[in-house]
This record gives C-alpha cells, structure tokens and sequence, in this order.
C-alpha cells in the first residue's frame, strides 16, 4: 500500500522539537514524526485509540475547576470574616449577658476552640493542618 500524505498544523515549539530529534538522529522531520505516531499507536487497538485524549480532558477540567473555585476566593474570604465576626459579638453579648470577665471570656473561647480541634481530628483533619487553630 502506497504512503498517504497527512497534513497538520503545529505550533513553532513543536515543529522544533521535532527538528531536534531530527537532527540528533539524522533523520528527516518525518520519519520522526512517523516513529513518534508508530510508538503511540504500538499498543493501542481501536477501542483504546481515544485515551490519548484523556490527558487533554484532564486539563482542560482542571483549568475549568481552578477558575470557578478562584472565583469562589472572595466569597469564601467574606464568608469567612463574616463568622468571625458574629462569633466575636456573640462572644461579647454572652459576656454582657453573664457578667463575665475579659479573662472568662477568653477562657469560654479557647475551651470551644479546643473542643472544635477536638472535633476535626476526629473527622481525619491532619495535625499540620490544625496548627493555626490552636
């Protein structure tokens, strides 16, 4: 069977990737190019022929993951400062309410701050993890 011509378009990086190997082994461009199609193809029936996709999917789903959950940064932030900030005044309204010291309050906060690292490791939330909450 006589070779068929394959036209593709590649980018200049590629093209002198190409060329390097070329020349390292002094063979022409595509000879490279049908050696490199050769070893992927190898072990490949046509079932399989398609997982070479999978890598490009791959990316493209994390690409898309990184930049929704980016976009979710400042909602997580004001989220985040707003807890704190309703924790602290129902701290001090508690304090208010039951006549407590400054020194009982912190006492009242680091005890439910233990007990909330308490609750995390049990959930399987590593040591490292847990060292600014204590």
């Amino acid at each position: 069977m006589a070779k068929q011509t394959v036209t593709i378009r590649l980018d200049p990086v590629l093209v002198e990737q190409l060329d390097k190997i070329a020349k390292a082994n002094k063979i022409t461009r595509t000879q490279v190019i049908e050696e490199l199609l050769l070893q992927s193809l190898e072990h490949q029936d046509e079932e399989l022929a398609s997982t070479f996709l999978l890598p490009r999917i791959e990316s493209v789903l994390v690409r898309l993951f990184d930049q929704h959950l980016w976009s979710l940064r400042n909602v997580m932030i004001h989220s985040a400062v707003e807890a704190s900030v309703s924790s602290r005044l129902n701290l001090l309204k508690f304090a208010a309410d039951n006549a407590y010291s400054g020194d009982q309050l912190n006492e009242l906060r680091n005890q439910a701050y233990k007990q909330a690292v308490r609750r995390l490791r049990k959930r399987g939330v590593q040591e490292d993890e847990l060292a600014d909450a204590e």
